[in-house]
C-alpha cells in the first residue's frame, strides 16, 4: 500500500470514528439531557402554577371567611323561619291595614349545573331560598323605608325582582302603591351550625347566658344590631340622602316645595358609648332640618377629653366617623371621655353647633361561676402495689384508679424520691401519659374536668400496703374532745391530726404556730380517696402527730421505702 493509500485510509476510519462518535453522543448524551431538561422546565412551570394558586386560595381565604359569616344557618327549615321573620320586621310603619304587608316562602330554588357552582358531582355550593313581599296601599316614604333598611342587613340575600305600580289615578292623593319584591337568600355548603340568623357573640353568651341566647334567636333584627360591624360595607350607605327619591315621585310627580320653608335647625347629637376597647365607634349621623339642609355642610373635631386625640374629624356627608379608641384609655369602665363639637352650616351660609360627648360602657360584670360538679372521690381507689429488685437497687410502684374517669396515677420510687405519672386510656388496654400533668416530683394532683373533687398531695412514704401523703390544701379537723391532746399535762399542745411542729412555731410561738400545716394520712390498698379523707375525728387514716414523726424519721434516714413495702401484687 502506498503511502498516498495509508494516508486516505487512515483519515477514512477518522471520519468513521467522528461520526461513529457523534452519533453516539447524540443518542446517549444530549437527547437524554435535553428531556431531562425538558422535564425540569415542565416541573418548575408546575411548581410556580400551584404556588399561584395557593396564593390565590390565601388571598380569598378571607373573602370566604365573610362570606360564611354572612351565609344563612345550614338547616334550611331554621332558615327559612329566621329569615322570614326578619323580613316581617320591616314591616314599613304607617300602613293602613294588617294585611297591606305579607311575606310568604316561594320556593327552594332548583339546582342548575349550568348557573351554580358545584363543590363535586351534584353538590351545590350553596342553596338558594325564595321569598316574596308584598306591600299594598303604600306610599313611596314607605318603599324607600324598606328597601333601605333590606339593604342593611348583612346577609347573603339579593332582590331579584321588585315591581311597583300605582292602582290609583294621578290626580289622586298620594299613597296608593302596590310593591312586589322577590328576595332570593343563600346557605353556602360548610356553614358551621348556628341557632339564630346571625353569628351571637361570645360576649353576648357568657355575659347574659343561655336565656339570653334563646331570646336573641328569635329576634334576628335583635342579634343583627348586637352583631360587630361588618368588613365590607353594606349597600345601604350611610352618607346618602334616600329622601330625594321621594322628593323626585316618579309615579305622583315632584313633591311641591314647601310654601315657606321652616327656619335652618340641626338636631340635639345623642352621646355615643363604646362597647369594645380598641375599635372604631360607630359613625354619628348629623341631622339637620329646615332651609338650606339639603345641602348643608357639617365639620367636627374633638375639642376636649383625654379617650379620643384631639383635632379635626373626618366626615362623610353627614356621618362622622370617629377614630379608634386607644387601648391605654379605651377599657371597659374607663372614666376617659371626649367631647366632640360640631359646626353644620346650611347652604344659605346659616351656623348652627353642637356637642356630643364619647365614653366608654361599663365594665361587664363577671361571669356566673360555674356549678359545683359531683364529688367522685368514692371512685379514686389505691388499687395496687408491685415491687422489682435489681442488685441492689429496689423499685416500688402503687397504682391509684379513677373509675369515674380514664385516669390512673402511678407512683413510683426514684431514689430517695417519688415519681408520680398521670396517665389516661381510651381502651382498658394501652395507657398514656397525660402531657398535660405538670408538677414536682413527688406531687400528686387528682383532678378532671367535670367533678369537685380537686386534691393535692405530697407522696411522702411508702409501706407494706399502704402509701403515706400530706395533704397540701387540708386544714386539720377538729379536735376529738374524748383524747387528749398532745403536750405535757394534756394541755396547749396541738390539736388532733395536725403535723409536727415546725422551727418557725418553736421559734416564734402561737402565732407563727397557727399557720396551717399539712395534714398526713396512710393511705391502704383497696380503700378510695373518700374513705381516707374521712372529716370523723376518728378517721382510723389519718395519722398522729407520733406517727407523724416517726415517718418522717425513717425517710429523711433510709428514704421513701419502707422495708418490704411493694413487694409482690394486691389488690
Amino acid at each position: 500500500m502506498t503511502p498516498r493509500e495509508r494516508t486516505m485510509a487512515t483519515l477514512l476510519a477518522g471520519s468513521i470514528l467522528l461520526a461513529a462518535g457523534g452519533l453516539l453522543g447524540y443518542f446517549f448524551v444530549y437527547e437524554p439531557w435535553e428531556q431531562k431538561r425538558s422535564e425540569a422546565a415542565t416541573l418548575e412551570a408546575e411548581v410556580t402554577d400551584l404556588d399561584g394558586k395557593l396564593a390565590t386560595l390565601n388571598r380569598l381565604k378571607p373573602k370566604i371567611v365573610e362570606a360564611k359569616r354572612q351565609s344563612l344557618p345550614p338547616d334550611a327549615n331554621s332558615a327559612k323561619l329566621q329569615y322570614q321573620q326578619l323580613l316581617e320586621s320591616m314591616r314599613p310603619a304607617g300602613l293602613p291595614s294588617s294585611n297591606d304587608f305579607t311575606v310568604r316562602f316561594t320556593r327552594e330554588v332548583p339546582f342548575n349545573a349550568k348557573t351554580t357552582p358545584v363543590l363535586g358531582p351534584k353538590k351545590p355550593a350553596y342553596t338558594q331560598l325564595e321569598f316574596t313581599v308584598e306591600i299594598d296601599n303604600a306610599n313611596l316614604w314607605q318603599v324607600v323605608d324598606f328597601l333601605q333598611r333590606y339593604y342593611q342587613i348583612d346577609l347573603l340575600h339579593r332582590l331579584t325582582e321588585l315591581s311597583i305600580s300605582r292602582t290609583n289615578k294621578p290626580s289622586d292623593p298620594r299613597g296608593q302603591l302596590k310593591v312586589k319584591a322577590v328576595s332570593e337568600a343563600v346557605i353556602l355548603d360548610g356553614v358551621e351550625p348556628r341557632s339564630g340568623l346571625f353569628p351571637v357573640t361570645n360576649v353576648i353568651a357568657a355575659v347574659a347566658g343561655f336565656p339570653a341566647v334563646r331570646a336573641l334567636a328569635a329576634s334576628p333584627e335583635a342579634v343583627q344590631r348586637l352583631t360587630p360591624r361588618p368588613t365590607t360595607p353594606v349597600l345601604a350607605a350611610a352618607g346618602r340622602d334616600y329622601s330625594v327619591i321621594v322628593k323626585q315621585d316618579m309615579f305622583y310627580g315632584l313633591l311641591p316645595p314647601p310654601e315657606s320653608e321652616p327656619e335652618f335647625k340641626l338636631d340635639r347629637l345623642a352621646d355615643v358609648t363604646v362597647s369594645k376597647p380598641d375599635d372604631a365607634p360607630p359613625a354619628v349621623r348629623v341631622r339637620a332640618t329646615g332651609k338650606g339642609a339639603s345641602a348643608a355642610k357639617v365639620e367636627a373635631r374633638v375639642t376636649g377629653g383625654d379617650l379620643l386625640p384631639a383635632g379635626p374629624l373626618k366626615v362623610d356627608g353627614l356621618a362622622i366617623a370617629l377614630p379608634r379608641v386607644s387601648e391605654e384609655t379605651g377599657y371597659l369602665g374607663s372614666p376617659s371621655t371626649a367631647t366632640v363639637a360640631v359646626t353644620a352650616t346650611s347652604a344659605d351660609g346659616v351656623k348652627k353647633e353642637s356637642t356630643f360627648k364619647v365614653a366608654m360602657a361599663a365594665a361587664p360584670p363577671p361571669p356566673p361561676a360555674p356549678p359545683a360538679g359531683p364529688d367522685i372521690s368514692a371512685a379514686i381507689k389505691l388499687v395496687m402495689a408491685s415491687g422489682s429488685s435489681q442488685g441492689d437497687t429496689t423499685t416500688t410502684t402503687f397504682v391509684i384508679f379513677d373509675s369515674a374517669n380514664p385516669y390512673a396515677y402511678r407512683l413510683t420510687t426514684k431514689g430517695k424520691g417519688i415519681e408520680v405519672v398521670k396517665q389516661w386510656s381510651s381502651t382498658s388496654k394501652l395507657w398514656r401519659p397525660d402531657r398535660d400533668y405538670n408538677h414536682p416530683d413527688g406531687v400528686l394532683a387528682i383532678s378532671d374536668d367535670f367533678s369537685s373533687t380537686k386534691k393535692k398531695f405530697r407522696v411522702v412514704a411508702f409501706e407494706e400496703d399502704a402509701v403515706i401523703v400530706a395533704d397540701l390544701a387540708g386544714t386539720p379537723p377538729k379536735a376529738d374532745s374524748k383524747r387528749p391532746a398532745f403536750g405535757k399535762g394534756g394541755g396547749g399542745g396541738r390539736p388532733w391530726g395536725q403535723g409536727p411542729a415546725t422551727p418557725l412555731a418553736a421559734a416564734a410561738g402561737n402565732p407563727a404556730a397557727a399557720v396551717p400545716q399539712p395534714v398526713y394520712y396512710r393511705w391502704p390498698i383497696g380503700k378510695s380517696l373518700k374513705e381516707v379523707l374521712d372529716p370523723e375525728p376518728k378517721n382510723p387514716y389519718r395519722l398522729t402527730a407520733d406517727e407523724v414523726k416517726k415517718i418522717l424519721k425513717r425517710v429523711a434516714e433510709v428514704g421513701p421505702l419502707a422495708s418490704g413495702a411493694g413487694v409482690g401484687t394486691r389488690n
